[in-house]
């Protein structure tokens, strides 16, 4: 896998236009860019015009754990974005065990611009064992994930 860190990472809107700019640690893949917020909350914000190989998914993941270490974290997926596509071997990642055993819980930011075959995807993972959400709007799902903070 190979990664570029970097000082500054932005949030996007679901119109791409800035919204945010957190000073933290970032992580880039080949599909994504990788970083925690400023409420200690991982992000992963997919890049758009992307199609998402099962292999691609586990780099995210590794750099995610090479980065905030083996402990639980709060994830906030970012798939509001143009033309983004999962290749099933991809989506059932997110099923496995390992994505599993990561996670406190899970918020999946989407838009009306999401496809139809992600929408149903990520609302059918709203039955896994790890609490799952898909949001609209990026300030309820901060707000939703950070109920699940450990004091």
């Amino acid at each position: 896998m190979k990664a570029m860190a970097n000082n500054h990472c932005f949030l996007f809107t679901k119109n791409l236009k800035i919204s945010r700019c957190v000073k933290m640690k970032k992580e880039q893949t080949l599909t994504a860019s990788i970083y925690k917020d400023n409420d200690d909350i991982t992000n992963i914000v997919f890049l758009p015009e992307n199609t998402v190989k099962y292999s691609e998914m586990v780099d995210n993941f590794r750099a995610i754990k090479d980065q905030y270490s083996k402990k639980k974290y709060l994830l906030l997926i970012h798939v509001n974005v143009p033309n983004l596509k999962f290749e099933k071997e991809a989506q059932h990642f997110f099923e496995s065990k390992m994505t599993k055993r990561v996670n406190s819980a899970v918020a999946i930011l989407t838009s009306e611009n999401t496809t139809a075959e992600l929408k149903t995807f990520f609302n059918a993972l709203e039955d896994s064992k790890v609490p799952t959400n898909v949001f609209f709007e990026h300030e309820s799902a901060v707000t939703w994930l950070k109920s699940f903070k450990e004091n």
